[in-house]
């Protein structure tokens, strides 16, 4: 027995708000069951987190101020993918413009994250 799930079917769409950190949007969905329901979405530009580490391989951390947590974040260096950018050509630059440590060309593995769609690819 196969249990499929299907899709949910948008029946209009309206913006709440267009910033450039923030747009939001409510969908007007049907579920399979007939149900009508609003759904709130949030979209993001394409980002990238960088995972690196230093010659001693100890991990690479930014501590960022986060206003919405009112405190200081620990976290992975990574930022907004730019127009005409490849998600590797953002990690370098993310990683050398908050950390100051370049790509010296012997990245193993680099992967990106699409958060806003839940998906992952090595490249």
């Amino acid at each position: 027995m196969t249990n499929r799930v299907k899709p949910w079917t948008v029946r209009g769409s309206r913006y709440l708000i267009r910033e450039r950190w923030l747009t939001a949007r409510i969908d007007n969905c049907v579920t399979p069951a007939g149900i009508e329901v609003p759904y709130y979405v949030q979209e993001y530009p394409g980002w990238v987190n960088v995972v690196a580490l230093d010659k001693e391989n100890h991990l690479i951390l930014v501590r960022l101020y986060r206003h919405a947590l009112g405190d200081i974040s620990l976290e992975l260096p990574g930022g907004c993918i730019e127009e005409g950018e490849s998600p590797v050509e953002a990690g370098a630059r993310e990683l050398l413009e908050e950390t100051g440590y370049g790509d010296q060309g012997d990245s193993k593995n680099r992967s990106q994250a699409g958060v806003t769609k839940g998906a992952n690819r090595i490249l």
